[in-house]
C-alpha cells in the first residue's frame, strides 16, 4: 500500500448529508459506549441508546 493510499484510508472518510448512526464513547462521564442518530446537516441528535440496547 502506498503512502497516499494509507493516508486516504486513515483520513478520507465519507460524510453523508442527513441522518447517520454513530457509536460514541462518553470518556468524561460514565465511560460507556452509546449509539446516537445524528443529522449531519444540523448536528441535531434524534435518538440515543446504550450500546447493544434495542
Amino acid at each position: 500500500m502506498s503512502a497516499q493510499q494509507w493516508r486516504r484510508f486513515l483520513y478520507a472518510k465519507s460524510n453523508p448529508l442527513g441522518t447517520v448512526a454513530e457509536s460514541w464513547y462518553h470518556r468524561a462521564g460514565c465511560r460507556r459506549y452509546f449509539a446516537v442518530e445524528r443529522d449531519t446537516a444540523t448536528n441535531s441528535h434524534h435518538a440515543h441508546r446504550a450500546q447493544g440496547a434495542t
